[in-house]
């Protein structure tokens, strides 16, 4: 197989790679330890109040257990770049495993030439996670590139593989387990990366016009995109559409004395549309994919087709939510913390002030919602009718800042103010520490990227 990798990639892998057979159980254990050594336990804690603070996960949810269910439940094979080892997990025959291998050795010669992981892992310790998720998108995608080219280039072989993973040893035990896990979480690890990835090669390798398509992936992993954005949108990355950098002065002096840094991080384009979909719409899988799922422009006319869609599916953001992230141009965010209790201040650009605007209005409904009560009332025939009731709110001004102010948010009370094209969200505020927390936010630093060449209107 590795011959074939060379042949269909072009590139010659430059040393043997290792490969190992794993059961089910070896790999979830195997992943725990590398997410121990990864993540300690004060970064996974951190995390999981993060992912429940803008409602990806349930408060309280084990992110440690949750990541290596996922990965043992779907995982066919993996290949670790710090050990340079590939694994493949036993219960699959060999239609199913054959393109598994193919996929995971591509990641393995990719390694050897380009080291994706060192730029991966340095975005994402620098709390860059938007940029470390577009460096995903290209390797999963570039694999699921190669993958296709190999199986579609032998006849039959789409539909065995299909049979052959539904076949597969606990497959419908893992399934199940996936669809109980949050949406969010598989539309970010398997829809995004590995759909959406894909899409990107397949828009952009044909436009670059380089004499053989291996040239463009050479020049696409010198030089990879730099956002979700420009992965959602492939045209960006190809017109130097670069997001900017907002750097937040020091808030936690502004609560007050025993507040901490609980995380900080960029959410981009795609990070943001999750939230979104999460807090606005019924967090089950089933309504969720919904909301995310780009249908095909033409109908599938044959199986091969069909299976080909449902193994790579790709995320599209749809109506409202598309229109609050469409024009994201860079953001950044602090979750600070108090023993139990918890504050968000946030600063976003965009394109323009109405990408602003309305950004601005849509994630004034997560707040509402968020925070809302549901009221019960009786009628005269006995029958109770339950109506949700947003926090109560004023408008709120702080210099150029315009917007809206909500009390009692939980912990305090929160607010989202726009001025031009940036926004700001201030989210469990002490009451009495808003304002001033909403004006230490105002002086956040917005920097260009010197090689964008479509600057915000």
């Amino acid at each position: 197989m590795a011959r074939k990798v060379e042949e269909i990639r072009g590139l010659k892998f430059k040393q043997e790679v290792k490969r190992v057979w794993k059961s089910r159980d070896e790999a979830k254990a195997e992943m725990l330890a590398n997410i121990d050594e990864e993540l300690p336990p004060e970064k996974l804690a951190a995390m999981s109040r993060e992912l429940a603070f803008f409602g990806i996960v349930k408060e309280g949810t084990d992110v440690k257990e949750l990541f290596s269910e996922f990965i043992s439940a779907g995982a066919g094979g993996y290949y670790i770049p710090k050990t340079k080892v590939f694994s493949l997990v036993r219960g699959f025959n060999e239609d199913a495993s054959r393109p598994i291998v193919f996929h995971e050795l591509i990641h393995a010669v990719e390694d050897q030439y380009y080291d994706y992981n060192a730029r991966q892992e340095k975005y994402g310790d620098a709390d860059m996670s938007d940029h470390s998720a577009a460096i995903q998108a290209i390797v999963e995608g570039s694999a699921r590139y190669w993958e296709d080219a190999f199986v579609d280039g032998e006849e039959g072989l789409r539909m065995r593989y299909t049979a052959g993973q539904m076949a597969a040893e606990g497959m419908g035990e893992s399934a199940a387990k996936v669809m109980e896990m949050p949406p969010a979480i598989i539309i970010g690890m398997v829809l995004y990366p590995y759909g959406n990835g894909s899409e990107f090669h397949h828009h952009v390798v044909p436009a670059m016009k380089t004499a053989t398509p291996q040239e463009a992936f050479d020049r696409i992993f010198t030089d990879p995109p730099t956002s979700t954005e420009q992965i959602l949108h492939p045209q960006k990355y190809l017109d130097g559409d670069h997001p900017r950098t907002v750097k937040l002065p020091d808030l936690l002096p502004v609560l007050g004395e025993g507040w901490e840094r609980l995380g900080g991080d960029t959410q981009g384009e795609f990070g943001i549309g999750l939230v979104l979909n999460a807090s606005l719409f019924p967090n089950t899988m089933p309504a969720q994919m919904m909301q995310v799922i780009k249908m095909p422009k033409a109908p599938l006319k044959t199986p091969e087709e069909m299976a080909k869609f449902n193994q790579t599916p790709v995320v599209e953001f749809k109506g409202d939510t598309a229109k609050a992230i469409g024009g994201w141009d860079g953001d950044r965010y602090l979750l600070a913390g108090k023993g139990d209790r918890m504050t968000l201040g946030w600063v976003s650009c965009w394109d323009t002030p109405g990408d602003a605007a309305e950004f601005a209005e849509r994630y004034g409904k997560v707040i509402e919602r968020k925070y809302g009560r549901v009221e019960e009332t009786a009628g005269e025939d006995g029958k109770v009718s339950k109506k949700r009731v947003a926090p109560e709110s004023a408008s709120m001004e702080s210099g150029a800042w315009k917007g809206t102010r909500w009390k009692g948010t939980r912990d305090g009370d929160s607010a989202i103010l726009v001025s031009g094209d940036r926004v700001i969200v201030a989210e469990r505020v002490e009451a009495e520490r808003l304002e001033p927390f909403v004006l230490a936010l105002g002086k956040a630093e917005i920097e260009s990227d010197k090689r964008d060449t479509v600057p915000a209107r």
